[in-house]
């Protein structure tokens, strides 16, 4: 059985980084995994070293910032160009912010949405349209508890985390007609 093609996000450090190696170490060899990435390779010192020698055997380093339209796009069509097709989708990039939200400035709350809230729906409109032809894949947003429950100095990361499970329920409700599967992770 050909081994599935799995993209996920936020892969510099934190869960990202853990999940794909965990993926990658598949003494199966089920998984694929393309890693994105904030910098180039050279950079990302942690990545490489804890990728070791799965670098290039069944983890792949990707370049992208979720904010931007153009590296999405590209990111998306270099798998899709070499496997035909991504499997499953990880949406885990995310920052936290704390702070005293009625001071927040705009700005700050645009930033936060633009990479947890918006970064998801970039990928998950690039992915979702191969996934549903195929009548096959499996998405998995990585909300939060905050997502569910605000606590003090959390209020706009609560908002975006909160943006993504209503999103998520939605949409998980449509894509089961085609046998696209949704999870939460918190």
């Amino acid at each position: 059985m050909a081994p599935q093609v799995v993209l996920i996000t936020g892969c510099s450090s934190g869960i990202g980084l853990a999940t794909a190696i965990h993926l990658a170490r598949d003494s199966d060899k089920r998984f694929l995994v393309y890693a994105t990435i904030l910098g180039p390779i050279e950079k990302e010192v942690t990545f490489r070293e804890a990728a070791g020698e799965l670098l290039n055997a069944t983890l792949f380093p990707v370049e992208m910032d979720v904010t931007s339209d153009d590296m999405v796009k590209n990111a998306v069509a270099m798998v899709m160009t070499q496997h035909g097709r991504i499997d499953i989708l990880v949406n885990n990039a995310g920052v936290g912010v704390i702070n005293v939200s009625e001071v927040a400035s705009v700005e700050v709350a645009k930033k936060l949405f633009d990479i947890n809230f918006f970064g998801m729906l970039r990928l998950t409109r690039e992915v979702l349209p191969s996934m549903k032809k195929r009548r096959s894949g499996r998405i998995i947003n990585i909300s939060s508890n905050n997502g569910i429950f605000a606590f003090p100095y959390l209020g706009l990361y609560a908002a975006s985390k909160h943006a993504i499970e209503g999103f998520s329920q939605e949409i998980a409700i449509v894509c089961r007609f085609f046998n696209v599967w949704w999870h939460i992770g918190l």
